[in-house]
């Protein structure tokens, strides 16, 4: 591709037909997606049929079709309990149902929350006993966020974050799986999402309405500076950052996996652990898409927005903020960087927007 650098309409089209030809276009995306979703739904019925009331989602890289077989992604795998009613109010508790209150306060990290129960009458789907809640006043409890670690600890080999992960055999990928209670309340922090819109009017009023419908997922993990670190819990919007993945066009979805590529290629040649999550890139990718015109996603402009993707961040780690796209109370980098590896990533990335492509070609595709 080297004599293609000069001309950067040119080096953007045959750069999209690399990423084609390793497999980020369509029809091998939406082949992906269906295979994943078919997964999904067949163990959702067989849980079903066991009589579990719980719905499996297939998340992340390999499930959005933004990986390669280079990067290896994980299989993110999360299995939503509906076993408890989690209400905003205790006017909306419902008579005979686990009415679980989600608590936010002063104490709670944006994006987190305690669940407060009355302990008698919780009976949920595994038993729990005393260990499982924390008391405070009269008749009040939390349960805490190590209640399921019963259950799985036996089963995986680690645990990162709110997943439980196992290592994969050879030819096959590594496992994260999570366990969560799904919420049907839209979180109160993104409510201002759902009516600010950005400069590419994206999301459309139709995928808000659809994000609000997933509601969110309360998995068990804190904040990192939590005061309460067994009590306080993440509300994750991962079925909302599902619909906006799916509804992406195929050059939005390029300069995702080539930023993931980009960190991937500098992790493995400096064995430096570079601490950008893919999760991290894709919530700069929705912020990049919000602030742009639609127009401007297309085949002939990916290394324009590949760029524009890269500058907004290393804004984000000059100013150490990396805003969660529906909670932007929530720092994705809070507790995470560092003097030293701020300047590393800054001075790398300005290397990268300023050698017109060359860096590019020392990625492994």
């Amino acid at each position: 591709m080297s004599k293609f650098l000069g001309d950067d309409a040119t080096f953007s089209l045959k750069l999209s037909e690399v990423m084609g030809d390793i497999g980020i276009r369509e029809e091998i995306v939406l082949k992906r997606r269906r295979s994943f979703m078919l997964m999904e739904t067949l163990d959702t019925i067989t849980r079903r049929i066991q009589g579990k009331n719980i719905t499996t989602y297939n998340l992340g890289s390999q499930s959005e079709g933004s990986t390669t077989v280079d990067l290896d992604s994980d299989i993110d795998t999360l299995f939503g309990y509906h076993d408890l009613n989690i209400i905003l109010d205790w006017k909306e508790a419902k008579p005979g149902a686990e009415n679980v209150l989600l608590v936010q306060d002063e104490t709670t990290a944006p994006g987190h929350c305690y669940l407060q129960c009355e302990k008698p009458k919780l009976k949920f789907v595994y038993s729990m006993d005393e260990k499982h809640f924390h008391s405070f006043g009269k008749n009040k409890w939390l349960l805490k966020n190590t209640c399921f670690d019963d259950e799985v600890n036996f089963k995986y080999n680690r645990k990162n974050g709110p997943a439980h992960s196992f290592q994969g055999k050879v030819a096959y990928n590594e496992e994260d799986n999570v366990i969560g209670w799904h919420c049907k309340h839209w979180p109160r922090e993104a409510r201002q999402w759902l009516v600010n819109k950005g400069k590419g009017d994206w999301p459309t009023e139709d995928m808000r309405r659809q994000c609000e419908a997933t509601g969110c997922v309360i998995v068990p993990v804190s904040s990192k500076n939590s005061q309460y670190k067994d009590l306080e819990w993440r509300i994750s919007t991962c079925l909302a950052e599902r619909c906006l993945m799916f509804s992406l066009n195929i050059t939005q979805m390029r300069c995702y996996v080539l930023m993931k590529m980009i960190f991937r290629t500098v992790k493995e040649q400096t064995f430096s652990m570079v601490k950008l999550s893919s999760y991290m890139l894709k919530n700069v990718l929705f912020n990049c898409i919000r602030n742009t015109k639609s127009c401007e996603w297309t085949e002939n402009k990916l290394f324009d927005c590949l760029k524009k993707c890269l500058l907004y961040l290393e804004t984000c780690i000059r100013e150490q903020n990396c805003s969660q796209f529906f909670i932007p109370e929530n720092n994705l980098l809070r507790g995470k960087s560092c003097q030293s590896y701020e300047s590393y990533l800054t001075n790398l990335i300005q290397s990268f927007t300023n050698s017109d492509g060359q860096f590019l070609l020392e990625l492994s595709f």
